[in-house]
């Protein structure tokens, strides 16, 4: 079958009217003119008519005549071709501030991505999965328990598992880097002091009904944890103003090398923060009357 057969009708005219106007594919007008569409395609190239890939339905730039409309930046409104949405300028600025660092506003370490930052989101997506599990009720695990398989299979997993010197090494450092914060330092030991509800021993008990007695509500038993002096928690504090703390030492465990430069590191910090301390050894509650004066003349109180 030659080409020139089919000349006088597959005209220009004819061509745009369907493949444009009838959005027919090339092999549809193949079919219907009972030829190939590679005849169709010819004469396509021959008159300059732009081919498309794909046709009708499934073709996105003609589906609702995009490619003949005029189309405008989103940004600046400035005329540009329909498969763009921005002109060059715009898309090299959308491009310079989508490849922007924006930081998380809470913890101002970790990255947030473009979308977030654009629809005005402000945390990273660890400072938001914290917020949200401020409420128990989001919790995965929320009025869920494991089953007794379950517990099994993690306690076995954890099991024999041994940390690389390396590992512990860096974990160590981490540990220790964290540490120096205050913040973190001090609700750390608050959280440790509270986990274990700490009341007053045998001792501190004598001691603090002594204090009620000699200094009725001077002195108040803070060694619970209430109150934290640079990773120190002191036994008995004075609530009236002055700096002063009292300090019960058991005979036993203040009495090792170890306690003793702790003891010796909790002075110089209490001294550091302007605090004078009183220190009371078990023993002395035997004599109460030579106790009493100890006290007395710490807190400057003299008998008539």
């Amino acid at each position: 079958m030659k080409i020139t057969k089919y000349r006088k009708i597959l005209t220009k005219r004819f061509l745009k009217k369907e493949y444009f106007k009838n959005k027919k594919s090339a092999n549809l007008i193949a079919k219907e003119l009972d030829c190939s569409s590679l005849t169709v395609a010819k004469y396509l190239k021959i008159y300059k008519i732009s081919v498309r890939k794909y046709s009708g339905k499934s073709n996105h730039a003609f589906k609702h005549g995009e490619s003949t409309y005029q189309h405008y930046c989103i940004d600046c409104d400035k005329e540009i071709s329909w498969v763009s949405k921005r002109c060059l300028f715009c898309a090299h600025n959308h491009r310079r501030v989508k490849n922007k660092v924006h930081l998380c506003k809470i913890c101002n370490r970790n990255r947030i991505c473009y979308k977030t930052w654009k629809y005005g989101g402000s945390r990273c997506r660890f400072c938001a999965q914290k917020e949200r599990l401020k409420n128990p009720e989001n919790h995965s695990m929320y009025n869920k328990h494991h089953t007794k398989e379950a517990k099994r299979k993690m306690s076995e997993a954890h099991k024999n598992k041994i940390v690389s010197k390396k590992t512990r090494i860096k974990m160590s450092l981490a540990n220790k880097k964290r540490w120096q914060n205050k913040v973190y330092r001090k609700k750390v030991l608050l959280n440790m002091l509270k986990a274990r509800k700490l009341t007053p021993n045998k001792p501190e008990k004598a001691l603090n009904n002594l204090l009620n007695m000699l200094l009725p509500k001077e002195y108040q038993f803070v060694g619970n944890g209430k109150i934290i002096i640079d990773r120190f928690c002191p036994d008995f504090i004075n609530v009236n103003g002055q700096k002063k703390i009292i300090e019960m030492y058991g005979d036993y465990w203040h009495n090792l090398a170890t306690a003793k430069k702790r003891d010796t590191r909790r002075l110089r910090v209490y001294k550091k923060y302007g605090y004078k301390t009183l220190i009371v050894w078990e023993h002395e509650l035997k004599d109460l009357n030579r106790l009493q004066q100890k006290i007395k003349e710490f807190n400057n109180v003299y008998s008539c």
